[in-house]
């Protein structure tokens, strides 16, 4: 997985792209240490270049919402498309992160 950061004032956007998997775990925990920081006030994800996501992932996301909500942190997620979005969907991550279109 690819990730890059893209921040306006005190939001910021993350771009995955690629397979998000149990791997990305180190990569992904940059979005934690930022989200952490008390620096931001909201979060999108853009995920709508990830090919594939593992349930390890899933989870990577649900303890980065977890960590959002303590520091008052709102988040939104572009969906990633095709048996990905529908595996977000399973695991009803729209709980976590509002669906932009």
């Amino acid at each position: 997985m690819n990730l890059s950061e893209h921040r306006a004032g005190d939001a910021i956007t993350f771009t995955l792209d690629g397979d998000f998997t149990f791997r990305d775990h180190t990569t992904f925990d940059h979005c934690r240490v930022i989200i952490e920081s008390g620096e931001i006030a909201s979060a999108h994800f853009d995920l709508s270049a990830v090919r594939n996501v593992q349930t390890t992932a899933v989870g990577m996301l649900l303890l980065l919402a977890d960590a959002a909500e303590k520091q008052n942190v709102r988040l939104s997620m572009k969906p990633p498309t095709g048996p990905a979005r529908r595996l977000l969907a399973l695991c009803r991550i729209d709980k976590a992160y509002p669906l932009a279109p």
